[in-house]
């Protein structure tokens, strides 16, 4: 397509629909919780100074 000054120009492009920004995420809490931080017995706790 050209312009009244004879340049090629591209239309914009239509806004992007907004069912393609849904997605479906399957998210939900286990049965079983499985930590991943090991908390050992024999570690002091940080000091707070307050």
């Amino acid at each position: 397509e050209k312009d009244s000054y004879g340049n090629e120009v591209s239309r914009l492009a239509r806004p992007l629909p907004v069912e393609y920004l849904l997605v479906d995420v399957p998210a939900s809490t286990p049965l079983t919780p499985q930590y991943t931080f090991y908390a050992s017995e024999n570690i002091n706790p940080f000091p707070v100074e307050n």
